[in-house]
């Protein structure tokens, strides 16, 4: 995964955002509640660990992390080559946690375009409410979308999932484990208005 991950983890932190997150209109949500993750979202989905060559590029390196979206909770943990999980598990988001930022609360929104939607699953309503026990952890965002959609890379369909914070990093999972980086930044406005699922 990326530098950018982890709620918790997640840098869904604070920090000068270099270009508008997340529209603040939801419209009406077609999750089965605010506290269920749509089905399409659910599943395994993989990310190749990466590093930066000596030209600055983003190249797969050894190992993954892992996102499991469930009906509830989002979990994530990495492991190796052979899927041997090498790290713990964090629950990043889940339904059970109703009083602080990790609190899921799926909602139907915007993105950059009008005519594209995303969903958008942690609580905004909580993000500068910290765990009961906990002081100064970092959790907060401006918003973390979900959608999901297909790419042919070198002749192969993948099924993947797109995520996005801030700062034009869209960050990319498939449902095969592949040493492929799917995930770019752009800071071009046409490109960002093609995130999402179109209506």
């Amino acid at each position: 995964m990326s530098k950018k991950f982890k709620l918790g983890l997640i840098t869904l932190g604070a920090g000068v955002l270099g270009i508008v997150g997340l529209l603040s209109c939801p419209l009406p949500s077609q999750a089965a509640s605010h506290n269920t993750i749509p089905t399409t979202l659910r599943g395994t989905w993989y990310q190749t660990n990466s590093t930066f060559n000596k030209h600055y590029k983003e190249v797969p390196a050894k190992g993954y992390w892992v996102m499991k979206l469930s009906r509830h909770t989002l979990t994530t943990w990495k492991i190796n080559n052979r899927g041997k999980r090498t790290s713990k598990k964090w629950v990043v988001l889940a339904s059970k946690y109703k009083y602080d930022y990790r609190h899921l609360y799926v909602t139907k929104e915007p993105l950059f375009n009008k005519h594209r939607y995303v969903w958008n699953l942690p609580d905004m309503n909580l993000q500068d409410v910290q765990p009961r026990g906990r002081k100064n952890t970092i959790g907060e965002t401006d918003g973390w979308a979900f959608w999901t959609f297909n790419k042919t890379v070198a002749h192969q369909k993948y099924h993947l999932l797109g995520t996005y914070q801030r700062q034009g990093y869209v960050d990319i999972w498939s449902k095969k484990k592949v040493h492929h980086v799917f995930s770019y930044t752009t800071q071009s406005s046409k490109k960002l208005r093609t995130l999402g699922i179109k209506k």
